[in-house]
């Protein structure tokens, strides 16, 4: 018998190779998105050689976290939402919490100041400054003295003038360096005047009529800046003084002499009496009628 031969073709199908896990592997830092921000989320899908690998999105709550087929999300709003990735019958849920938009500083601007933009040695004042918007995150400030020797000024605008001279006072926002300044000038200290004293009136407080007296008076303190003084009597007919302090005694009586300093008012007085002169007879003569 002859040899018989056959042949055929045989095709291996590949069989189906299923989807066994999904891992999302890209997300936010801490699970957390800010309102306005977009991020790309990625997935896993394992095995590498699983027939259909295509990635199904979807968010919880599109109102807070919207996302799209390519797993791009935007934070719509403050809040929760679960992101879930599907692929093949398998899941990966990711929570991202979305934090409100951070609102910015725009602008800083002192409000108050001075009157006239000046102060004197020795004195205080507390700057202001308003930062917009209202709602902004951080509205930190911080205060600055161009020249510390002539004005000092502390972290919540407390500032104290220090020597004559000019120094800008600078605020700064700590959110973005906004800032805004204004020149102040710092006058010389002034020295009020605490208080006056009478030092020279005459003996026992006394005048004759037709006697004149200089008065004078010390102001204290002595290096007080404005030592001007004022004398002035009760009774300017029994005695008259003028603005040096120079009195006359015009007639019998009494009168208080009073002496005001033109700083603060500051007053001191004396009660002088004053007399007609007793005339003694020196000599006695005798007249025929």
């Amino acid at each position: 018998a002859g040899n018989v031969s056959a042949e055929c073709t045989v095709t291996v199908v590949k069989g189906a190779v299923d989807v066994e896990s999904v891992k999302i592997i890209a997300y936010p830092s801490d699970d957390r998105m800010v309102v306005g921000t977009t991020f790309v989320f990625k997935a896993e899908v394992k095995p590498d050689d699983a027939d259909d690998k295509t990635v199904i999105w979807v968010s919880s709550d599109s109102d807070i976290l919207r996302i799209n087929e390519s797993g791009v999300a935007v934070a719509q709003a403050a809040g929760k939402a679960n992101i879930s990735a599907s692929c093949g019958g398998k899941t990966d849920v990711r929570t991202i919490t979305v934090d409100p938009a951070t609102v910015h500083v725009e602008s800083v601007q002192i409000t108050s100041v001075p009157e006239g933009n000046e102060m004197t040695a020795g004195e205080s004042f507390r700057f202001e400054a308003l930062v917009k918007p209202a709602d902004a995150a951080d509205k930190t400030v911080v205060w600055t003295s161009s020249d510390k020797e002539v004005l000092t000024i502390a972290e919540d605008g407390l500032a104290t003038a220090v020597s004559a001279g000019e120094a800008t006072v600078t605020v700064t926002t700590n959110d973005g360096a906004k800032t805004d300044e204004c020149k102040i000038k710092v006058n010389p200290s002034v020295v009020s005047v605490e208080s006056v004293k009478i030092i020279a009136y005459p003996s026992s407080y006394q005048m004759n009529v037709g006697d004149t007296f200089t008065f004078e008076a010390t102001v204290s303190p002595a290096d007080a800046d404005n030592k001007a003084l004022k004398w002035s009597s009760s009774d300017s007919d029994v005695i008259s003084i003028d603005a040096s302090g120079n009195a006359k005694a015009l007639a019998a009586g009494t009168a208080d002499i009073t002496v005001t300093s033109e700083d603060g008012g500051k007053t001191d007085k004396v009660a002088i009496t004053v007399k007609v002169p007793h005339v003694a007879v020196t000599s006695v003569e005798l007249v025929n009628i």
